[in-house]
């Protein structure tokens, strides 16, 4: 003999069936009204965490920023307006950053008049682990600095990596590359 067992999609096909109209118009009106809320939510966090454009970057960057950078030691790092700068936003992990920073490293004869910047928001010690496996102890003009995410999104925004500003020693935006650019390039812009 066999028993007849009821499977639990049966027990709630049948429940659901017994509701009078009215509660199932009510259900589908507040299951609708989610998957919208939640598709609205989806393209808002969409909307945000997009990169900032080039054009809005030179809008809000048209000058050098007042920024509080920490530098591996632990100082604060003062811009003196009197170099033109390169200031680099990046991140360790990102493979793009990595081969932006190995290609100014073997040109760094190009940067010799110029202050480099490497910019992150990582912890300081991924920062400083990342900085030690290039050679730039010997550069005084490189920096790697670490920026607070918060002042970040209030001053530049949601950028991209590498993101790469050059400013002209009177701390005046001259130049703006979004992602790898070749060390010659930027120095070029330098010269503007």
């Amino acid at each position: 003999f066999s028993l007849w067992r009821r499977t639990q999609d049966e027990v709630v096909k049948e429940r659901f069936l017994e509701l009078p109209l009215n509660k199932m118009k009510k259900i589908w009106i507040v299951a609708t009204l989610c998957i919208v809320a939640l598709f609205a939510t989806l393209q808002f966090y969409i909307y945000l965490s997009r990169p900032t454009s080039n054009e809005e970057l030179r809008t809000r960057v048209a000058g050098l920023p007042s920024l509080t950078l920490t530098t591996l030691g632990g100082t604060t790092l003062q811009f003196k307006t009197d170099s033109s700068l390169v200031l680099i936003y990046f991140n360790s992990e990102c493979d793009h950053c990595q081969r932006e920073i190995v290609a100014i490293h073997s040109s760094m004869d190009l940067f010799k008049s110029s202050r480099l910047v490497f910019m992150s928001s990582q912890s300081l010690d991924e920062i400083k682990t990342f900085a030690n496996g290039f050679d730039f102890a010997s550069c005084a003009n490189v920096a790697f600095v670490k920026i607070e995410h918060q002042e970040l999104a209030e001053v530049f925004g949601t950028l991209a990596v590498p993101q790469i500003f050059v400013f002209g020693a009177n701390g005046k935006l001259v130049s703006l590359f979004s992602g790898e650019t070749k060390p010659e390039i930027i120095a070029n812009a330098l010269t503007r």
